[in-house]
């Protein structure tokens, strides 16, 4: 029977570049594949995704592909000898030329930043280990005093907080990638720095342009995100709490707060979530995680995120697959232990359903639980009951059928959603039937135990 509920999403990368370690990656208990184009070329992507499809056809579930579209990304440009040194009280100028920087004056690769910055702003480089405060802005230069210095080296990227950042969450470059995302059916698009619902808008007008409608992931990893933050989740299919930039942006002590915050949001209101950012940093170069660690990962699952993500530990550590092994031993772990809570969500989200597929995905659980079933069965064509049985987090496994393979593989991102290929019989009883013989198959139950049976309209 299949324990583990939370979802694991591994990023690919140099570390896990071969069909062999693609396919040990899976046997650890991958569910989702993240393609990072800040990263590689759409030719490098498009290997992965062979490769992926390849090998998870050899596995009976589903295996999704998430590809997160790089964004607006503002970068410091060339300098000399790779890196400054930049001294704490010392002055530096960011200038919008295109130059090689020295020690006073530097080239960024984001031409709008004198457009952006005032007096007083602060700038963040390198993930925040320096801090610059704007002195004056003066033509296509920006000049700074250094509050915290260090070695500022190539191609670092800069970080705005407060600063209405007027360069578009959605670049031609992202445009490109998704048009080749488009191409190759990957199931979700993860949107970078998203601020506002314009955002989220202007990626899926271009999809539809497109004639497609793949779900988008709004990643929260801005101040500005956390002000529209009611309005994102309700026009997004699901969030990431993305909390190495939101880290940056905001107080490090503010992101354990904001990750519970929008956890519940999204829990609320029916989106799948990504906790995500140096889970098990550690693990890039060491086979064990820190204790700190692994407490990190049990407070997400804790806190109820459908999925927790790796990113540079699968794509470019030393110990990808020991790294996803250890997150679902973490997972298993936390899960025993967060029954309790989840009976009184359950019963607060009982009171609050509205619609006949609600009321379905109610009864299901409430009969469930009635009988103490193994298993709630789920024949789906959309994946939409399916989403909502989730939301209610019940102990029963959540076992989902659909003939639409690509249902079946966004169905892996959500809790506790294990989804199988099947092709529909033409009535009912046919349909209980064939669930039935494939349960037994797989080993997902034994005779004798019970099990409820939902099946979705021509739409569910």
């Amino acid at each position: 029977m299949i324990t583990r509920k939370t979802k694991i999403v591994a990023t690919l990368g140099p570390a896990t570049d071969t069909s062999e370690r693609i396919k040990e990656l899976i046997t650890a208990g991958v569910d989702v594949f993240r393609l990072n184009m800040s990263h590689g070329t759409r030719a490098d992507h498009k290997r992965r995704i062979d490769m992926v499809r390849d090998i998870s056809a050899g596995f009976v579930r589903q295996i999704a592909i998430l590809m997160d579209i790089q964004g607006p990304k503002i970068r410091i440009g060339k300098v000399q000898d790779g890196g400054v040194t930049l001294k704490e009280g010392g002055t530096i100028t960011i200038t919008t030329e295109d130059i090689v920087g020295n020690e006073e004056l530097v080239p960024t690769t984001y031409g709008g930043l004198t457009r952006d910055l005032r007096a007083g702003d602060r700038v963040l480089i390198d993930d925040g280990l320096l801090e610059l405060k704007v002195e004056a802005v003066e033509g296509s230069c920006v000049r700074c005093t250094v509050v915290y210095g260090g070695i500022l080296k190539d191609n670092k990227g800069i970080n705005l907080p407060g600063v209405d950042v007027s360069a578009p969450a959605f670049t031609d470059k992202d445009k490109a990638d998704v048009d080749f995302g488009i191409g190759e059916e990957v199931d979700y698009f993860a949107l970078s720095f998203v601020r506002t619902v314009k955002d989220i808008k202007q990626l899926r007008d271009h999809m539809e342009q497109q004639g497609s409608r793949i779900p988008i992931l709004s990643k929260i990893e801005t101040d500005t995100a956390i002000k529209h933050l009611d309005d994102i989740i309700t026009n997004s299919d699901g969030v990431m709490v993305a909390r190495g930039d939101l880290g940056v942006e905001l107080s490090a002590e503010d992101v354990p707060i904001l990750q519970k915050q929008i956890i519940e949001m999204a829990r609320k209101a029916g989106k799948p979530v990504i906790t995500a950012t140096q889970m098990l940093d550690s693990m890039m170069i060491s086979p064990r995680p820190t204790r700190a660690e692994a407490s990190d990962v049990a407070n997400a699952v804790f806190d109820g995120t459908d999925a927790v993500m790796l990113s540079g530990e699968t794509a470019s550590g030393k110990y990808p697959v020991k790294a996803v092994e250890m997150m679902g031993r973490i997972i298993d772990k936390a899960e025993g232990v967060v029954v309790k809570k989840e009976e009184y969500i359950r019963r607060r989200n009982m009171e609050t359903r509205s619609s006949v597929t609600e009321a379905v995905a109610f009864a299901a659980l409430a009969a469930a639980g009635e009988v103490n079933a193994k298993a709630i069965v789920v024949f789906t064509l959309s994946g939409s009951t399916a989403y909502l049985i989730s939301r209610l987090r019940p102990k029963a496994a959540i076992i989902c059928f659909t003939p639409n393979e690509e249902t079946g593989r966004k169905l892996a991102l959500y809790w506790g959603l294990a989804s199988f290929f099947i092709q529909f019989g033409s009535h009912g009883e046919e349909l209980i039937c064939q669930g039935e013989s494939r349960l037994l198959e797989l080993g997902l139950v034994r005779r004798g135990d019970h099990i409820v049976t939902v099946s979705g309209s021509s739409t569910g």
